[in-house]
């Protein structure tokens, strides 16, 4: 069973992440050709922008383009824009719009923290951005109101429902950070930190720690010494991969270590978010100096009317925290804001409920629904789709949102576009979401153009060569987006 491994030792830079673009070409005779007679009567397809279709890398993939002048509605491109495409991290638009609009901007997650007798009472509300440090703070700030020894820990976990992992996720992320498991006992992004120190010897083992013994580790490792070659594999000297087995609760890390080398680090997904808040609280107990059973016992059940609130843990406003969630592609935010809105008025907090909320928003703005099928929150299902022309109609109606435009990545400046759009006269007037996935890569925002008009836009782009990889269509987003501004 192949899992897709972080390999340890090997740094990208964002330079080298970034190519800058090559010159435009001149559109091919064939290409006009095709443009001119594709039968499309609605293709609306610049010259500039058709060159850029045609190259090799693109030329079997399934596109959708549209964009338009924000003020006036004037088309200014307008290929494929009703094709039903995967939108990959697109899919987050749809997401982070709803749920600012249905939940509104001041809406928060809250965390209680009560106690009935002996035990502590935790009700996790599926807060993406929760933090053990937060945690500690409260537990802390509490302890003069603590009575007696806490023997048992009770974690309701029943604000946010449904399966931890999405319909149609990629098989080989699970266990990967980015694809972490889904539950209202949210922690620290439901990822952990895996150590492994190197000993100071050949002699000696490797040391192996999982922060607060949330994942068993299996480890099949080789020591040498300080500038000793492998033969065998000499590129392999110092090189370890770490991953999460994703039937079990199990940290693999294979490879090889050198002796006195510094630690190597990683974060991986935990496998039962539950489960793992106990054990961060149970640990978050005994460092804060709170008497508890050595054998604390764990339970999981909603908070009961004999429950006493000590204290309340309150996140930011959505409108304050949507930056997190769209600027870094926060694929957890989403899965736990879809199932969020989802228990609106006294609902299901699942993806289906989530989902019907949605498309009965897309509808109520009169966001064309035809071709566009939601799968989750996030991205990550293969399952997703939607068309560049949806998308410029929902990014049309959130256009005067503030909120909104300033959740998302800045070209040149910050998210997953700071390495994009670096030139001077480029740089800040991208407004835009990244997607990828191993058949997807796709971009969707506001370009601002040298004379101050806002064009409004969406680029997917599915099934283009392997070979050339999403780097390619990056630049062809890159080049397309550039001739936007150029207007």
């Amino acid at each position: 069973m192949y899992i897709t491994a972080l390999t340890i030792g090997i740094a990208l830079t964002a330079a080298a992440l970034y190519q800058p673009a090559k010159p435009l070409p001149a559109p091919s005779a064939h290409i006009a050709h095709q443009v001119g007679l594709a039968g499309d009567k609605s293709t609306l397809l610049p010259a500039d922008v058709a060159a850029i279709l045609e190259r090799p890398e693109l030329r079997s993939a399934t596109i959708g383009l549209y964009a338009i002048n924000l003020k006036t509605g004037l088309q200014i491109i307008k290929y494929n824009s009703n094709r039903a495409c995967m939108p990959a991290s697109n899919q987050k638009l749809l997401t982070a719009a709803a749920g600012l609009q249905l939940l509104g901007p001041d809406f928060t997650w809250k965390t209680d923290i009560s106690q009935n007798g002996t035990t502590l009472h935790i009700t996790f509300d599926g807060d993406p951005l929760l933090t053990r440090a937060q945690l500690t703070s409260a537990i802390a700030a509490a302890k003069d109101k603590l009575t007696g020894q806490i023997s048992q820990i009770a974690i309701d976990d029943t604000r946010i429902q449904g399966d931890p992992l999405g319909i149609a996720w990629q098989w080989d992320d699970i266990g990967a950070g980015f694809s972490a498991p889904v539950g209202a006992a949210t922690i620290d992004k439901n990822v952990v930190k895996v150590t492994v120190t190197p000993p100071a010897s050949v002699t000696n083992p490797p040391r192996f720690d999982v922060a607060d013994g949330i994942l068993s580790i299996r480890a099949n490792t080789t020591i040498s010494e300080a500038g000793q070659t492998n033969t065998a594999a000499p590129e392999a000297a110092g090189r370890l991969t770490i991953t999460r087995n994703p039937l079990r609760p199990e940290v693999e890390i294979t490879g090889a270590l050198v002796a006195g080398g510094k630690p190597v680090t990683s974060m991986v997904a935990v496998d039962n978010p539950t489960d793992a808040a106990f054990r961060i609280v149970s640990s978050i107990l005994r460092e804060s100096g709170i008497p508890t059973d050595p054998n604390v016992q764990y339970v999981r059940r909603p908070r009961g009317a004999a429950d006493i609130l000590l204290t309340t843990i309150a996140s930011k406003p959505l409108s304050q925290t949507l930056p997190d969630f769209l600027k870094p592609s926060d694929n957890l935010y989403g899965e736990l804001l879809l199932r969020t809105i989802g228990r609106l008025d006294a609902g299901a907090a699942t993806p289906a409920a989530g989902i019907k909320r949605l498309q009965a928003w897309m509808a109520s703005n009169g966001i064309p629904t035809s071709g566009v099928q939601p799968a989750d929150g996030s991205g990550l299902s293969m399952w997703n789709t939607t068309t560049a022309e949806s998308t410029v109609a929902l990014l049309k109606t959130m256009a005067a949102n503030k909120d909104f435009r300033d959740a998302l990545p800045v070209g040149g400046i910050d998210g997953t576009l700071k390495a994009r759009f670096p030139a001077l006269n480029h740089k800040g007037k991208v407004q835009a979401k990244t997607g990828t996935l191993s058949v997807a890569s796709c971009l969707s925002g506001y370009a601002v153009t040298g004379t101050g008009e806002t064009i409004v836009f969406s680029i997917l782009m599915n099934h283009f060569d392997r070979k050339a990889g999403s780097a390619a269509a990056r630049r062809a987003q890159d080049d397309i987006v550039r001739y936007l501004l150029s207007l």
